[in-house]
């Protein structure tokens, strides 16, 4: 009776195989953009015909009111089957202590710690926040930067951590099953996407009470007002 789709490949198969069937037809859209290149440009396209035809009667949930004015000036969906629904996360309660956890996760107690959790991706721009590492290392004392993810660029970065000399300071440590443990033991934490739907993580952060920065683009300024609520 329901058919939600949610990712590029997802959606494009999941309407193709829905034409002519009379079921009800959702998608999700998380993300503006999906190569950040050229690439997108032809995703585009093949999209806003498929919104015109096969799916024209899908509705479409936005994370973002930048996904929600993408969808309806660029993908040409029409307003009335476009619904915003922000990213939400549940109440978490982490009875540990702030010192309890970084002796659990082997973060020094006396280090400023900046976290980063995500894919690392072209669209997180992890590179970004090494570059800043390296301008400001020798203004910040002692400081960790934990990154939490992994990735096609993690050779790289890597690679980019011991050509600026800061590997001392960086902590790639893959994936977690506690991200959450991470959140409330550390001091700040750093989202330098070059793109971003509504982001969980920053959520997550504002959960724990964690200090923000993040790069000034649509989908995170949805979120954060500078000098109010992060940076």
């Amino acid at each position: 009776n329901v058919v939600h789709t949610q990712l590029g490949h997802a959606d494009i198969l999941g309407f193709w195989a829905c034409r002519g069937v009379p079921v009800k037809l959702f998608c999700s859209m998380q993300n503006v953009y999906f190569k950040w290149n050229w690439i997108d440009q032809i995703i585009f396209f093949i999209y806003s015909i498929l919104f015109r035809t096969v799916a024209k009667n899908c509705k479409v949930i936005a994370m973002s009111k930048e996904i929600a004015d993408h969808l309806e000036n660029t993908l040409h969906v029409p307003k009335h089957n476009i619904r915003l629904i922000p990213n939400a996360i549940p109440d978490l309660v982490i009875n540990e202590s702030k010192n309890q956890l970084r002796e659990e996760l082997n973060i020094p107690s006396d280090s400023y710690c900046i976290l980063f959790i995500g894919r690392l991706a072209v669209q997180k721009s992890v590179e970004t926040l090494l570059y800043a590492v390296a301008l400001t290392k020798n203004e910040m004392g002692d400081f960790k930067v934990i990154i939490l993810g992994e990735g096609v660029q993690e050779n790289y970065l890597k690679q980019l951590s011991r050509k600026l000399d800061i590997m001392h300071h960086i902590e790639f440590r893959g994936t977690t099953m506690y991200p959450e443990k991470y959140v409330a033991a550390s001091d700040v934490f750093v989202l330098p996407s070059v793109f971003e739907g509504l982001s969980t993580v920053i959520l997550e952060a504002f959960r724990s009470e964690l200090p923000v920065i993040g790069s000034n683009i649509p989908g995170i300024n949805e979120l954060i007002t500078d000098g109010k609520n992060g940076l």
